[in-house]
């Protein structure tokens, strides 16, 4: 089974898309993230925190705060964080 995802490349000549596939150094790259995140989530969240604004923000912060550490873009803070709300183990 191979990974892909379509992309889009800026080059000089303009804008370019196409399939990505996925090498060994995106897993390299992605499942020490995931762990990541997944622990410092878990450290971070509190009981209720998907209804109460401040708790929210907290894990919104520790999302955004391990994605700087790594000079992260794309996925954006908000973007993970509306993934992680949707999970029930969390």
């Amino acid at each position: 089974m191979t990974l892909s995802r379509q992309c889009t490349t800026k080059t000089k000549s303009g804008t370019k898309g196409g399939t990505l596939l996925f090498s060994h150094n995106w897993y390299t790259f992605t499942f020490p993230l995931t762990n990541e995140l997944d622990a410092k989530i878990m450290k971070t969240k509190k009981d209720g925190w998907r209804d109460n604004i401040q708790k929210t923000k907290a894990v919104r912060y520790a999302i955004a705060e391990t994605l700087k550490r790594r000079s992260i873009e794309h996925p954006t803070p908000e973007h993970i964080l509306n993934i992680v709300r949707k999970q029930q183990d969390y």
